[in-house]
């Protein structure tokens, strides 16, 4: 074998060895990628019915279709189009039909900052009439995307002949014996010189008629009728308007509403050690409810528990300052279910002295900050889950520090977050197998969670939410038929009716092959026929979408030999917003493209639309960057370079006689 060939081998196998000890090392290469993404043009379609009134579904839907693929035609090489249905939700793609029930434009906003968030959205197309009866003004709310919008606008902007309800108000809950309003908000155009008469219809006969003079082509009125609730229970009203002379959409002049009447309200108790804001917070939930009647009693007047009290909510007693265990006492010996509220003000001395389910152990006196950590296996009450995106920018409480523990089972809302730490210690918690019941809301500052929620979304819904739902719970009697059914008494008419079962034996615990059905019957008679589904013991039931009005229902649960039933009743709502108001708004549309620096046109995606933003000079690639740190051993170059090295002198061995 020639010497060069031997001196080749052997630098063959040195590298070879050279460069897995080298790989031994771990060693890092850092490597950077580049990314080109296309300018996303957004399309925004409007999927509500009043969309599409007055013309052929179908036809409409086609004629979509085609804009929609025309505008890609022109623009896709350019730009990335990402197109959306919007009526109460947001969809991605086109929806075909044009059945929102509901326009709530707004909402895409949100959407649009979330799902693009670090993308290169560069321009909105908005595709609508111009109705919205949800949310805030689009006018307004897209201006908050920071880029051009252009928008299509669809419908007939002409003023023709109508008479309309523009709204209903009205108490849902009302009691038994007491008057209650309903107020009605119509409309009438171009109608001046006509009567309208307003008929209010219950269990098929007319109950009350108002008759109002229309003055003026653009005319508004609202008007009250006065009812007295007779009977208890789920009361069905129709507000009817007779259509005028002239008018050519006559499905707007009726509504539909449901009032449910109780026999008593239940009295709440709220007593403080001292003033806070707090208190002001639960009373504007609480007293706007018309179920429920709130005494407000400071401690220093507090005289004892009367004998038709059904709650009491305790805030900060026992205090340090004017002690209050004894309050407790009389309520506990009342058998009246108690709702505690902790903070500075509490005597954890005194608290840890009472019979109750939860102690404060190494405790100083001192609070601590703790935000709320929704648990996700709570189960004795739901709150919807778009409430429950709201909670992680509700700021802390002030909770008594310590260490938190329990002596009998309880059933955690909330679980305590101090700084960047989740801890298994309670924020809210319910003792359900407590007698009178138990429940404690382990910090004060509920003040500051509604007054955030009202600042970040205009509403306190998820406040009064986790309040009333507490105070609902805390109300409610203590079931001891082993068959229970979690369901809404109320749902709308785009809702889908969802009702959860369980069936449990003796021990509380649940039987996992039980079968459960239900039979619904709506108010004509006619019965629809369900069965559960079964996961390892929870029983849920989704019923669909059902027509608007009252439902009654038998729930049925087999488990062996033995048999459950349970009965009730639920409404479904109708809403009937969407083809109320028909005349496009296509100022509105103009105005937001001509404030955002888009363009406006009539019924057509694809033409001046697509020609505009092919010519904007600001529509650029944008070119994203990204460094990375590998490891040596991942880089597939290397592998094949092993594999060359090893080979070759393979090669050279058998070339040569080697072996």
């Amino acid at each position: 074998m020639a010497r060069w060939v031997i001196l080749f081998m052997a630098f063959l196998r040195f590298s070879v060895i050279s460069l897995l000890c080298f790989l031994l090392l771990s060693p890092l290469f850092k490597t950077t990628t580049r990314e080109t993404q296309k300018p996303i043009v957004a399309v925004l379609i409007d999927n509500s019915k009043s969309m599409i009134h007055g013309k052929d579904s179908m036809a409409f839907s086609k004629e979509i279709s085609n804009q929609l693929s025309k505008l890609k035609d022109k623009i896709g090489n350019d730009c990335e189009v990402r197109v959306f249905s919007i009526s109460d939700k947001l969809s991605d793609g086109i929806i075909n039909g044009f059945n929102g029930m509901e326009t709530d434009l707004s909402l895409a906003v949100d959407e649009m900052k979330s799902r693009f968030s670090g993308l290169n959205l560069s321009a909105l197309v908005l595709a609508t009439d111009g109705l919205y009866n949800k949310g805030a003004d689009p006018g307004y709310a897209f201006q908050n995307l920071s880029v051009p919008i252009y928008t299509v606008g669809y419908g007939d902007t002409t003023v023709k002949k109508d008479l309309f309800i523009q709204d209903v108000r009205f108490n849902p809950n009302v009691f038994l014996g007491n008057s209650f309003p309903i107020e009605i908000s119509f409309n009438a155009r171009e109608l001046s010189g006509q009567r309208a008469k307003l008929n209010l219809i219950s269990k098929g006969s007319t109950i009350a008629i108002k008759e109002i003079d229309i003055t003026s082509s653009r005319f508004s009125n609202v008007s009250t009728f006065i009812i007295e609730a007779k009977e208890k229970g789920l009361t069905k009203y129709e507000i009817r308007i007779d259509p005028l002379h002239g008018e050519e959409n006559t499905s707007n002049n009726s509504r539909t509403i449901f009032i449910d009447v109780n026999s008593i309200r239940s009295k709440i108790l709220l007593t403080h050690s001292a003033p806070h804001p707090d208190i002001a917070a639960i009373k504007s939930v609480l007293e706007t409810n018309s179920n429920y009647e709130l005494i407000e009693n400071p401690q220093s007047t507090y005289t004892g528990p009367s004998t038709d009290l059904k709650l009491a909510i305790l805030h900060q007693i026992p205090s340090k300052t004017s002690g209050g265990k004894n309050i407790v006492e009389q309520l506990f010996n009342a058998r009246i279910p108690v709702l505690f509220i902790l903070g500075s003000g509490t005597s954890t001395i005194d608290f840890n002295a009472l019979d109750i389910p939860i102690r404060i152990e190494d405790a100083n006196g001192g609070v601590t900050d703790a935000l709320p950590s929704f648990n996700n296996t709570f189960s004795l009450f739901k709150i919807d889950e778009s409430l429950i995106s709201r909670i992680p920018s509700f700021p802390p409480l002030s909770v008594p520090f310590g260490n938190y523990s329990f002596k009998s089972e309880g059933y955690t809302l909330f679980n305590q977050t101090i700084g960047n730490t989740k801890t298994d210690m309670p924020l809210m918690v319910y003792f359900p197998n407590e007698t009178p019941k138990k429940g404690f809301i382990c910090g004060e500052g509920l003040w500051k969670w509604r007054l955030n929620e009202f600042r970040n979304h205009n509403s306190t819904e998820t406040f009064s939410a986790i309040l009333l739902k507490s105070i609902q719970y805390m109300l409610s009697a203590e079931n001891k038929n082993p068959f229970k059914l979690t369901y809404k008494n109320s749902y709308e008419e785009n809702e889908q009716i969802t009702i959860d079962a369980g069936v449990f034996n003796e021990v509380g615990e649940q039987i996992k092959d039980a079968e459960v059905s239900m039979i619904i019957q709506d108010e004509n008679a006619k019965n629809y026929s369900f069965a559960f589904s079964n996961s390892n013991g929870i029983h849920t039931l989704n019923a669909g979408f059902l027509s608007p009005g009252i439902y009654s229902f038998k729930a049925t649960a087999k488990a062996g030999s033995r048999s459950f039933f349970e009965e009730g009743k639920f409404i479904v709502s109708a809403l009937e917003s969407e083809l109320s108001d028909l005349v496009a708004d296509h100022l509105m549309l103009r105005s937001l493209a001509i404030k955002t620096g888009g363009i406006f046109t009539k019924s057509d995606l694809s033409g001046v639309i697509a020609d505009s933003i092919i010519v904007r000079k600001d529509l650029k690639p944008m070119i994203y960057t990204k460094k990375s740190m590998n490891e040596a051993v991942n880089l597939k170059w290397i592998f094949f370079l092993l594999a060359l090295l090893i080979s070759s002198e393979w090669f050279l061995r058998k070339r040569n006689g080697g072996y």
